[in-house]
């Protein structure tokens, strides 16, 4: 398990990133969620507190903040051992059409639960403007689960039950972000992992819910209308969001193409939670199989019904996915680490020296960060940003984040920010001396 540098009792709720963990496993119940600021996050409730601290041995954010830097370079070490990677997508027009990225996670699923592998699955469906988990045996209930939310979706809330299922000796699969596969290994006793099947998505953060309000504020058909749901991203790739707003008497519905929803401002992180901004396993090390968008030369701009890229980690996932490859469920395309790199070179290299920057700043590592002043000045600005963003009223925010969002192009940001940190990814000794800095600090 890995060491917390520093004693806290209590979870903090401004590193909450919504897994749901704590809630479900709180042996008080003395966490729920509630509404803070512009955000949902795990609440304490003092009166029911008895300062256990399994709380913050649970919470990824807390662990992404709070972790030893030896742990911190172990994993990111980890992200680079594969025992696979592929290029595919389902076999299912439909399921490949309808799901995010080629519908590779839904079909596998689906191999798994018909081909009585696992009996139960754990998987995320949206509904109106939230998310909740869902444990199931069906195949209709996974199809329904498919495309990708960028949202906290409080998933493992439902992990004490699932607990208990693999206790009774059920096999079950889970899919979940990076930081949930970790949890999920941190409180399930060995001798239990290898009735579960873990499925990670690759992610380079979740949004907070102010930004689905700035979402619907920005696509809003009239100044009257009212949102009533948001969709997940899916409807062939890159994929599409549907916003329902409800118009007088009527339900009026508009499209958000993904480079629309996924534009400068959640790519500068401007809408992610403190508890993200500090996560240094994007790629999901503690997954049986990855999967993520095949943001490739090969297919980007070529491909409109879905890629994935699928990056297998260990013995079980290899022969897994294979095998939903041979009985038809998924096709897969021989592809090379350097593949993996190259369509996912952002969390691999970019956001890794961005998070880890972003440590020595917080625990003010001067030494170091006058080794980088140049990325610990975006670093520094960026925190500032966000910072500001979270604490003005919604109004002001939404107004300051679109001047930001033309500034941002006007002035080619995004370019200058890739020139800068684009050398971590063309060159990997550099890349790989400058993580043993900042996480050895020699």
């Amino acid at each position: 398990m890995y060491r917390i540098m520093y004693k806290i009792n209590r979870i903090d709720s401004r590193y909450c990133v919504g897994c749901g963990t704590c809630v479900t496993l709180c042996p008080r119940k003395a966490i729920g969620f509630s509404v803070l600021g512009s955000d949902i996050v795990a609440i304490v409730d003092e009166s029911r507190c008895t300062d256990c601290g399994l709380c913050v041995l649970i919470c990824p954010g807390i662990n992404n903040v709070y972790v030893d830097d030896r742990s911190v370079l172990d994993s990111l070490l980890r992200e680079f051992r594969v025992k696979a990677v592929y290029f595919g997508w389902s076999r299912d027009e439909n399921i490949r059409f309808w799901s995010a990225s080629g519908g590779i996670v839904t079909s596998f699923l689906r191999y798994l639960v018909e081909k009585k592998v696992v009996s139960y699955v754990l998987v995320t469906k949206h509904r109106f403007l939230s998310a909740y988990p869902n444990i199931t045996g069906r195949v209709e209930d996974i199809v329904r689960s498919s495309g990708s939310i960028y949202f906290k979706t409080f998933t493992l809330a439902k992990l004490g039950k699932l607990l208990e299922l693999v206790r009774r000796g059920h096999r079950v699969a889970i899919v979940g972000l990076p930081c949930m596969l970790g949890v999920v290994r941190k409180v399930l006793p060995r001798k239990l992992r290898e009735r579960v099947i873990f499925i990670g998505l690759v992610c380079y953060h979740i949004n907070t819910f102010w930004y689905l309000k700035y979402v619907f504020s920005k696509f809003s058909p009239s100044l009257r209308a009212k949102p009533i749901s948001v969709s997940p991203r899916k409807g062939g790739w890159p994929g599409k969001i549907v916003l329902r707003y409800r118009v007088n008497n009527s339900v009026k519905e508009v499209e958000v193409g993904h480079f629309s929803l996924w534009n400068a401002i959640p790519r500068f992180e401007f809408t992610a939670p403190k508890g993200c901004l500090y996560c240094y396993d994007h790629i999901a090390v503690g997954g049986d199989v990855v999967v993520a968008d095949a943001w490739h030369p090969k297919f980007f701009g070529k491909d409109t019904l879905g890629v994935s890229l699928v990056i297998v980690k260990t013995d079980k996932g290899l022969e897994l996915i294979r095998k939903a490859a041979e009985e038809g469920f998924i096709e897969l395309i021989d592809a090379k680490s350097v593949d993996a790199y190259t369509a996912q070179y952002r969390n691999f290299f970019i956001r890794t020296i961005q998070t880890l920057v972003r440590r020595a700043i917080f625990y003010r590592r001067f030494g170091v960060i006058f080794k980088f002043p140049r990325e610990a000045f975006i670093e520094i600005l960026r925190l500032a940003i966000i910072s500001l963003l979270e604490r003005v009223p919604f109004i002001y925010a939404y107004a300051i984040t679109r001047v930001f969002e033309k500034l941002i192009y006007i002035f080619s940001v995004p370019s200058i920010e890739g020139r800068l940190y684009i050398r971590y990814r063309d060159d990997p000794q550099l890349f790989f001396r400058t993580i043993k800095v900042l996480t050895l600090k020699t």
